[in-house]
């Protein structure tokens, strides 16, 4: 009876030590910034696996999702371009993604460096990002804060109507008002745009 009692009392004492790791664990995991981010295996163009730590002492992240032959993509490189000269030394760390692998290295590299993006460049051949903010368009963009609540995505501005039609004047600045309000800790006035540009190749939401 005796060293019943006793395995029962070093069982109880395993199971309560158990639990208190797992409280522990997902303590930290609550606290921890970007969690579910930086917790993702994923590759840099031509730089290996991204290390999150680039971008641990940004307040937000804008996440840019391209394809390097979507025309919107193109047209929109000088503007995300501006965008980061402006707002990147603001704790404010800007990173493309590249959705799936119907783009090679190569082609996304070309697309790079010919319109010079000097951000890092994620490859999500696994669409990790992606399903996580749910993206389905390029190029649409996403504002992440520290606890991985999305602040803002859709467009960023109203200069496109739809894939071949284009505004001559643009007047509404939908990111840059964003991150305009993020760098002067006001409130964002619009959360979500649609996007307008090309659907994400082969990629099947459900």
């Amino acid at each position: 009876m005796k060293n019943s009692l006793h395995k029962i009392n070093h069982l109880g004492f395993f199971i309560l030590l158990f639990f208190i790791g797992l409280f522990t664990d997902c303590k930290d995991n609550k606290n921890q910034d970007f969690a579910y981010l930086t917790s993702i295996d994923i590759n840099s163009l031509s730089k290996g696996t991204f290390n999150w730590d680039e971008v641990k002492n940004d307040s937000v992240i804008v996440f840019f999702f391209l394809a390097p032959d979507c025309p919107m993509c193109i047209n929109y490189a000088l503007p995300i371009n501006k965008l980061y000269e402006q707002y990147n030394e603001k704790g404010i760390a800007f990173i493309g993604v590249y959705p799936g692998s119907f783009y090679t290295e190569d082609e996304i590299g070309a697309y790079v460096e010919k319109y010079k993006l000097p951000f890092p460049m994620l490859l999500d051949k696994d669409f990790k990002i992606t399903k996580f903010v749910q993206a389905r368009i390029t190029p649409e963009v996403f504002v992440l804060n520290k606890n991985e609540q999305i602040l803002y995505r859709g467009k960023i501005d109203d200069w496109a109507v739809s894939l071949s039609k284009w505004k001559q004047n643009i007047t509404e600045h939908y990111l840059a008002d964003v991150l305009d309000a993020i760098a002067h800790n006001q409130t964002i006035n619009i959360n979500n745009t649609e996007a307008v540009g090309c659907f994400i190749e082969n990629y099947d939401q459900e």
